[in-house]
């Protein structure tokens, strides 16, 4: 049998707990088959349990068993064409994707993945987001390419529903160097 893919998932949780002294990543790996043939490039571990990936083609995976048994995937309807560069989780439910290139899209799903909503449309030329985070259920940024000398960078109050960019004299200059 050939893998088109493989995933490797760690199988324990990344922080200590109480006085166990065993360091973050002790424990032993699970190589998964995603069982798609994307290109992921996002990941976000919520937990022991949940964790969503997401990548080339719209698509998106999710496993809420630690991969487990297996990963659950699909592609965002009417996305099928997008990169997604990241991705961020709150739980297993309710998770957000970022795709990169022309148009950059936000999608948001609170049902698994069973439905997905864009809450974010840009198609200025030369945008291009590669980064999504958050500090809480509610705040965040995305930060993208220099456009016109500085880096993009939008934000979000209400969980990723909705989306501004920062004004571009508040947002960090592109700087060039050589080695």
């Amino acid at each position: 049998m050939r893998w088109s893919f493989l995933f490797v998932v760690l199988s324990v949780g990344l922080g200590c707990a109480g006085d166990d002294p065993s360091p973050p990543f002790a424990g032993s790996w699970l190589v998964s088959g995603t069982g798609t043939v994307a290109s992921l490039r996002g990941l976000h571990v919520v937990d022991a349990d949940v964790a969503w990936a997401s990548g080339s083609g719209g698509t998106f995976l999710r496993t809420v068993d630690g991969a487990v048994t297996n990963w659950q995937f699909g592609t965002v309807a009417g996305a099928e064409d997008r990169d997604f560069r990241d991705i961020h989780a709150w739980d297993r439910d309710r998770a957000l994707v970022l795709s990169a290139g022309l148009p950059a899209q936000i999608f948001r799903t609170e049902d698994g993945g069973e439905s997905w909503r864009q809450t974010y449309d840009n198609h200025t030329p030369g945008v291009f987001f590669n980064a999504v985070s958050f500090w809480d259920d509610r705040r965040g940024i995305a930060v993208g390419d220099p456009i016109d000398g500085r880096f993009l960078v939008i934000r979000t109050d209400d969980g990723g529903r909705t989306w501004s960019e920062l004004p571009p004299e508040s947002r960090p200059r592109a700087v060039s160097y050589t080695h």
